[in-house]
Protein backbone atom coordinates (compact mmCIF):
# COMPACT_ATOMS: atom_id res chain seq x y z
CA UNK A 1 0.00 0.00 0.00
CA UNK A 2 1.77 3.49 -1.11
CA UNK A 3 0.53 5.97 1.45
CA UNK A 4 2.12 8.77 -0.73
CA UNK A 5 -0.21 7.61 -3.81
CA UNK A 6 -3.30 8.15 -0.80
CA UNK A 7 -2.16 10.62 0.23
CA UNK A 8 -2.00 12.47 -3.13
CA UNK A 9 -5.30 11.37 -3.88
CA UNK A 10 -6.80 12.53 -0.34
CA UNK A 11 -5.63 16.13 -1.58
CA UNK A 12 -6.88 16.25 -5.32
CA UNK A 13 -10.28 15.06 -3.09
CA UNK A 14 -10.49 17.76 -0.30
CA UNK A 15 -9.12 20.41 -3.33
CA UNK A 16 -11.60 19.23 -5.35
CA UNK A 17 -14.51 19.85 -3.16
CA UNK A 18 -13.09 23.03 -1.95
CA UNK A 19 -12.21 22.45 1.20
CA UNK A 20 -9.39 22.97 3.32
CA UNK A 21 -7.92 20.50 6.03
CA UNK A 22 -9.35 22.49 8.69
CA UNK A 23 -12.73 22.05 6.93
CA UNK A 24 -11.47 17.97 6.49
CA UNK A 25 -10.49 18.30 10.26
CA UNK A 26 -13.76 19.35 11.66
CA UNK A 27 -15.97 17.39 9.55
CA UNK A 28 -13.95 14.20 10.84
CA UNK A 29 -13.72 15.35 14.59
CA UNK A 30 -9.71 14.90 14.09
CA UNK A 31 -7.38 17.19 14.57
CA UNK A 32 -5.45 19.03 11.15
CA UNK A 33 -2.68 17.18 11.73
CA UNK A 34 -4.02 14.19 11.27
CA UNK A 35 -5.33 15.00 8.41
CA UNK A 36 -1.66 16.75 6.95
CA UNK A 37 -0.04 13.26 8.03
CA UNK A 38 -2.61 11.40 5.53
CA UNK A 39 -1.78 13.77 2.96
CA UNK A 40 1.89 14.18 3.66
CA UNK A 41 1.32 10.00 3.47
CA UNK A 42 2.88 9.43 6.65
CA UNK A 43 -0.03 7.74 8.51
CA UNK A 44 -3.29 6.31 7.34
CA UNK A 45 -6.49 7.43 8.68
CA UNK A 46 -7.71 4.40 10.90
CA UNK A 47 -10.81 2.29 9.30
CA UNK A 48 -13.89 4.17 11.06
CA UNK A 49 -12.38 7.60 9.35
CA UNK A 50 -11.59 5.98 6.11
CA UNK A 51 -15.36 5.34 6.16
CA UNK A 52 -16.18 8.89 6.91
CA UNK A 53 -14.01 10.12 3.81
CA UNK A 54 -15.81 7.86 1.68
CA UNK A 55 -18.92 9.13 2.49
CA UNK A 56 -18.12 12.49 2.62
CA UNK A 57 -16.86 12.16 -0.88
CA UNK A 58 -19.09 9.89 -2.11
CA UNK A 59 -16.48 7.62 -3.31
CA UNK A 60 -15.65 3.63 -1.67
CA UNK A 61 -13.08 2.92 0.88
CA UNK A 62 -11.70 0.48 -1.73
CA UNK A 63 -11.59 3.75 -3.81
CA UNK A 64 -9.64 5.71 -1.45
CA UNK A 65 -6.70 2.48 -0.58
Amino acid sequence: MDYSKIGQFLIKLREYFRLSEDDVAIRLSVSRQSVTQWEEGNALPDIETLVKLSEMYGITVNDIV
